[in-house]
């Protein structure tokens, strides 16, 4: 059985990349474990079950996904479960954090800076993948699932807000992605405010194979993440 683990920052990318996950793999064959992690600096780092698909037999691949609900927490989070992981067989450790609030022309720093700290500290088969600036990004340029989250949500009626077709790179052109989503929402009664049933909405009315197949082309962090989980599954 392949074991993989996944750190993410928070609760939005917890949602995302289970779902991400059971789409593009075949959902009969993995087991995800769900965990929420707290502490650290002054006091131990204790883990929270908050959500299991449990192994079966046709089980063939082992996800374990850490929430560390604060995107700076995400490596200090992989240094202290990095040991228990590789002991315990895990082959491919993967980090998912937000460049929001630093600047996008700070991105190739930011990513510079963690893969030294992965150098420095040993940390073999691990990869962090900046979502930048939000992992909201990917769901804006998701733009099949506004109609439906609700048939009156239509291009033509956010274009005044945002024409998608203007916009060339949406990593470095938005720089909200989340409050552009709740601004675009709010056109239909709805928000998006990061809370779990706003997301969950969102995270089920996306079309994974428009992201699996074109969108992961115009969006390099969205590739790379899926490039590292299409090489847990081959």
């Amino acid at each position: 059985m392949k074991k993989l683990a996944i750190f993410v920052e928070g609760q939005t990318e917890l949602v995302f990349v289970e779902k991400l996950l059971l789409e593009i793999g075949n959902a009969k064959e993995l087991s995800i474990r769900k965990e929420a992690l707290s502490g650290g600096s002054t006091c131990p780092v204790t883990s929270t079950l908050i959500g299991e698909i449990p192994e079966s037999t046709e089980t063939k691949y082992k996800i374990l996904i850490y929430s560390s609900c604060n995107d700076e927490k995400v490596l200090s989070d992989i240094k202290e479960r990095y040991a228990d992981l590789k002991s315990n067989g895990y082959i491919k450790i993967i980090g998912l954090r937000d460049l929001y609030p630093k600047d996008y022309s700070k991105k190739d720093i930011v990513k510079r800076a963690i893969q030294s700290y992965v150098t420095r500290e040993g940390f073999t088969n691990t990869n962090i993948v900046l979502a930048i600036m939000e992992v909201e990004t990917w769901f804006l340029a998701e733009t099949t699932h506004y109609n439906r989250l609700h048939p009156d949500l239509t291009l033509d009626k956010i274009k005044p807000i945002v024409d998608f077709l203007l916009i060339s790179n949406f990593e470095q052109d938005i720089s909200k992605p989340a409050d552009l989503l709740n601004t675009i929402y709010k056109l239909v009664g709805y928000a998006y405010k990061k809370k779990e049933k706003q997301v969950q909405r969102t995270v089920n009315s996306l079309d994974y194979e428009e992201l699996y197949i074109n969108l992961r082309s115009i969006m390099p962090g969205l590739n790379e993440f899926i490039s590292h989980i299409d090489d847990f599954f081959n």
